[in-house]
């Protein structure tokens, strides 16, 4: 039985959960649980996977401050919102185009240092995982809910991937970050509406009072 993968799994879902709730403490416990996967995917030769627990790392960091930043007008806050279709394209071109030229490079990287590195596994699906999953964490910092519906597509890929690996308890742990996703867009738009109809409500008291 592979303990260091379960705790990493428990760590992952304590954060993942945290953060569907919007509790700024879900970054902290992100950080050791990217430190956990970082040594399991590079055992698995996962390497996409590997390097994106790095960035993960910084991105949890980045999330501290931008959630807990002091606040000096109401105006200025950070909102739950959806992103516009504009920018949910570029998003898109980003993943795909970022995905493709990763993946070459982690396969042009394995035949440079064959004694070194051992050939990745499925190194193309990796790479366009681990760049959705980058712009989706960074959506997340920002509190845009399209992060949760980009986690949704991603985590179904991810628990294939993880099952023809044999990591069979992150697989398990991607069910379970999947059902949180799919409840977090709901959670989270229904957020979005009640600050909405808070603001009407406070820019009408102020108008007619």
């Amino acid at each position: 039985m592979n303990w260091l993968e379960i705790i990493a799994v428990v760590f992952g879902v304590v954060a993942i959960w945290l953060a569907s709730k919007g509790e700024v403490v879900n970054f902290g416990i992100g950080l050791v649980n990217c430190v956990l996967y970082g040594i399991l995917f590079g055992r698995e030769g996962l390497y996409s996977g590997m390097i994106l627990q790095g960035i993960y790392f910084v991105i949890n960091l980045y999330g501290l401050y931008s959630w807990r930043k002091p606040k000096v007008e109401v105006d200025k806050e950070l909102k739950v919102t959806w992103l516009s279709w504009k920018e949910r394209v570029c998003v898109l071109m980003i993943v795909v185009a970022t995905g493709v030229l990763w993946g070459m490079g982690v396969k042009w990287g394995a035949q440079l240092l064959p004694e070194n590195i051992q050939e990745p596994q499925y190194p193309m699906v990796d790479a366009i995982l681990t760049t959705s999953s980058v712009v989706a964490q960074i959506l997340l910092t920002r509190k845009k809910i399209d992060n949760w519906v980009i986690w949704v597509l991603v985590d179904v890929v991810y628990i294939g991937l993880f099952l023809m690996v044999g990591m069979y308890w992150t697989a398990g742990l991607y069910v379970v970050y999947t059902g949180i996703a799919v409840n977090a867009v709901r959670e989270w738009n229904s957020l979005m509406h009640n600050a909405q109809l808070s603001y009407v409500i406070c820019t009408l008291n102020s108008v007619l009072y």
